[in-house]
């Protein structure tokens, strides 16, 4: 299977639309460099099997040409994003909307639309314009910052438009068109405190991921015996860990993966045991396993909320490097476009979208030696 994938990436054709110039994907370099009103078209293979042929001419002329003319349909995709804001997560989501149809063996044209950053005259600009042509499925990469904005462009308000990276529950002025898909933060802290010992510690660091992961927690847990602060550039975590009201305790642990391993590590060095050390999908990373020792992390737990997929799907996102077991932006990208594209009527994924949002199921894992392992309730 991927023999045959990478032959057929190596006949992918890229036309950039500002450019005007023609880009032939070789097999091992499928990295794209967008620009706004990229213009990205994908084709498949195409092969009509004999029997097929038969079974048209003995139909008629009118079913044969109906035949090839759905052979060169492309499905087009309109890519909404700020690059100064979101920039690493647009190259994956072509990437991501790319391998999807490769997968589903289907042409696809993809457009991109650049409003570089979030200012209401640049994001109207871009959907404005986007909205001029017609797109069969449309994905916007905006924070929920610039719902406000997007919400009130009329040019838009009745198209479907998919926001991966906005929760419903966050945004004030809803859209029935639009639908959102990204992870819940305050279910995964939910599902983890069902492991506590009402003796809850936490540490997190100042940074726009930890304050906003402090606010949750602090929002939703309690019997906080104590909370404490890490800096961006601190690494040295000797003064925190070694504090004797951690042992026995539920320490969570919002802090991102290289800070985590240490403090796991730290915590053995000095003797400091946990009941039990807890954290977010901001953890569910494969970099826990080559960071850290297999006893620092006996007892700690991740909750995620990606599912499993397709292994053939999985195997084709893979070769164009997009990850989509551990990188839930990316995943809930492929959600979008599946559910866009035929409303998931294959089940290739597992999350449902009810009243236009994603559902997401967290569950809990722990890192073993060899990788994630999914723990029962």
């Amino acid at each position: 299977m991927k023999n045959i994938v990478i032959f057929i990436l190596s006949i992918f054709i890229f036309v950039g639309c500002s450019v005007k110039q023609e880009i032939i994907v070789k097999e091992k370099d499928s990295r794209i460099d967008l620009k706004n009103n990229d213009e990205v078209k994908v084709q498949k293979a195409k092969e009509v099997k004999k029997d097929e042929l038969l079974k048209a001419s003995s139909i008629g002329l009118l079913d044969i040409q109906k035949l090839f003319e759905n052979e060169n349909k492309s499905y087009k995709v309109a890519i909404v994003y700020p690059s100064r804001i979101v920039g690493k997560y647009a190259k994956k989501s072509v990437d991501t909307v790319m391998g999807y149809f490769l997968f589903r063996n289907l042409n696809v044209n993809i457009t991109t639309f650049d409003s570089f950053n979030i200012d209401e005259d640049g994001v109207r600009r871009v959907f404005n314009e986007m909205a001029e042509k017609d797109f069969d499925a449309i994905i916007a990469l905006y924070p929920k910052s610039a719902m406000g904005i997007i919400s009130g462009i009329n040019s838009i308000s009745t198209k479907k438009i998919y926001f991966p990276l906005v929760l419903k529950e966050e945004v004030i002025e809803k859209n029935n068109s639009f639908i959102y898909g990204a992870i819940s933060y305050k279910d995964q802290v939910l599902l983890l405190q069902k492991l506590s010992n009402d003796a809850n510690i936490t540490f997190y660091e100042n940074s726009f991921i930890g304050n906003k992961l402090n606010k949750i927690y602090n929002e939703n847990v309690f019997s906080i015996l104590s909370t404490k602060v890490i800096k961006r550039n601190q690494n040295n975590f000797k003064r925190i860990v070694k504090d004797k009201k951690i042992n026995s305790s539920t320490l969570m642990l919002n802090t991102p993966i290289i800070k985590t391993s240490i403090i796991l590590s730290q915590l053995r060095v000095y003797d400091i045991v946990p009941s039990v050390i807890l954290s977010t999908q901001l953890n569910y990373n494969p970099l826990i396993i080559s960071l850290t020792q297999f006893e620092d992390r006996l007892n700690f737990i991740t909750a995620n909320s990606i599912e499993n997929v397709d292994a053939k799907l999985e195997d084709t996102l893979s070769l164009l490097d997009i990850d989509i077991r551990y990188n839930w932006v990316n995943y809930s990208i492929l959600v979008g476009i599946n559910y866009l594209y035929d409303q998931n009527a294959r089940n290739i994924i597992t999350n449902s979208v009810v009243n236009n949002e994603v559902i997401y199921t967290p569950k809990f894992y722990r890192a073993t030696v060899y990788g994630y392992e999914l723990l029962e309730k």
